[in-house]
């Protein structure tokens, strides 16, 4: 039998427990949570400083048939900084697709690519800095 005392030391960690996971459902943004038939990947957020350098998604279909894909390149407040719009696009087989953030964009920044098939997608989230003569990477996320 439970005590008035063991319940409110359950209510007590039960509110704790709430206040360490609400934050983070603050910050999902919408397409976080999608059907069963799909599957998400993030990267890591990455920083980018505007004019020095900037952000771009990287997905490569490595499988010998096309598959759909929808990329977002989100910011760390969950404003969708660039994307491939709400339906997904056909990458043929064997290709990739490059989805480059504003150029104008200081901060952090990840990136989410929706897919059926994770397995048969490569992606990550690099940062890339124009030296003037060639492009430099200065941050790399793949994406889980």
């Amino acid at each position: 039998m439970l005590s008035k005392t063991n319940i409110k030391i359950s209510l007590v960690l039960s509110a704790m427990l709430g206040s360490l996971i609400t934050p983070n459902l603050a910050n999902a943004v919408a397409g976080d949570q999608t059907p069963e038939s799909t599957n998400i990947m993030n990267s890591s957020p990455l920083y980018a400083d505007s004019g020095q350098s900037y952000h771009a998604c990287n997905v490569a279909n490595i499988t010998t048939a096309a598959l759909k894909a929808k990329i977002d390149l989100i910011s760390a407040s969950g404003t969708v900084l660039a994307t491939t719009g709400a339906t997904p696009i056909s990458l043929i087989a064997g290709t990739s697709y490059e989805l480059i953030g504003p150029s104008t964009y200081t901060g952090f920044a990840r990136c989410r690519v929706s897919t059926v098939d994770p397995e048969n997608v490569r992606a990550n989230l690099s940062v890339f800095h124009y030296t003037g003569t060639y492009f430099e990477t200065l941050a790399f996320s793949e994406l889980r």
